[in-house]
């Protein structure tokens, strides 16, 4: 009696492998937007926790924090300065007292002091879709509407000595962007910095500038040294005033008239101070005074975060002057949301 074998055939099992293969195929996208979904749902929660932190700060001071605190403007893109910004003062408020009270306040951001703070940025700046951050946020504030170099008295929320209140937002909260995602690039310094690295502004379309890769040179000081710009040497050290906690408390910080606090050294008097020439134009990227816009590593757009709380994802297709009127706290115009 003949026994047979039963088995499959070469081209039964290059059939099966090819359906594996075709399903594999279909699987994997399917797979990976699921991943995205739920890191751009995580970095919305971020978000979250930051706009929180904001409206706690302005609940216990009864006003905004501070985009960035110096003696005077334009700020630089530099190492140059007292630039302690606007997460430095929401430290306490998400649950990071432990970093706030390792800052010292009587030095800017780039002294040697601050090293053991830096050493352990939050976890709550990282958007989980960037791939390499660095030290580096990847959510900056609304400084302004339009492209300019950081200043007082910009139309954003966070700018230079700013103190607003929820009255000086006249467009209302739920019409006016305060947060937003950045992608860390060559010319960022770190997230303690109240610079370009935690401030951009609305001058360009989401996502239409972005820059991943380190750039040679971008924080080295000559590489500031254009033409429109020249170095002298170092005069003496100039004073920042602030209150106990860190902010201007009384007068106008745009006219040089603050009068509460103590007075804390400069952070950097050995560097050369960078003397601007007219015209101050803010140039392009690479320039000290160019600032950027908002981006991120989401597929589709960029999460930002509205005054009244609310994160939404703003498509790369936003319209740039609908972009622009939800950055500018008082333009008047109720921009319809995308």
């Amino acid at each position: 009696m003949t026994q047979t074998r039963r088995g499959f055939t070469l081209l039964e099992i290059l059939v099966v492998l090819a359906m594996i293969g075709v399903l594999v195929a279909l699987l994997l996208p399917a797979v990976q937007s699921a991943r995205e979904q739920a890191r751009r749902c995580q970095c919305q929660a971020r978000l979250c926790q930051l706009i929180l932190a904001v409206h706690n700060y302005e609940s216990v001071h009864g006003m905004y924090p501070p985009g960035t605190i110096d003696a005077k403007g334009p700020v630089l893109n530099a190492q140059i300065g007292y630039h302690h910004n606007w997460i430095i003062q929401i430290l306490p408020y998400f649950e990071y007292t432990n970093t706030w009270e390792a800052i010292d306040k009587r030095v800017g951001v780039y002294h040697v002091k601050q090293l053991p703070a830096l050493a352990a940025p939050p976890h709550m700046l990282d958007c989980p879709s960037c791939p390499t951050s660095q030290g580096n946020a990847c959510y900056a504030g609304v400084h302004n509407d339009t492209e300019k170099p950081i200043d007082a008295n910009d139309n954003g929320m966070f700018f230079l000595n700013s103190r607003l209140r929820i009255e000086d937002v006249r467009d209302g909260l739920a019409q006016t962007l305060f947060l937003g995602e950045k992608m860390p690039d060559g010319w960022d310094l770190h997230w303690m910095s109240g610079t370009r690295a935690t401030l951009r502004n609305a001058g360009s379309r989401i996502n239409a500038l972005k820059y991943p890769g380190d750039l040679p040179g971008a924080r080295d000081l000559s590489a500031f040294t254009q033409p429109e710009f020249s170095l002298e040497p170092p005069p003496a050290p100039p004073v920042v005033p602030l209150g106990p906690d860190g902010i201007p408390l009384e007068g106008d910080p745009a006219t040089g008239t603050l009068t509460a606090g103590g007075m804390v050294e400069d952070a950097q008097p050995q560097f050369p101070k960078l003397m601007l020439a007219p015209p101050l134009s803010p140039g392009g990227p690479g320039n000290p005074l160019w600032v950027g816009g908002f981006g991120s590593a989401h597929r589709s757009g960029a999460n930002f975060a509205f005054g009244d709380g609310s994160v939404r994802l703003l498509l790369t297709q936003t319209d740039i002057t609908v972009l622009q009127q939800l950055a500018n706290r008082r333009d008047g115009q109720r921009s319809p949301l995308p």
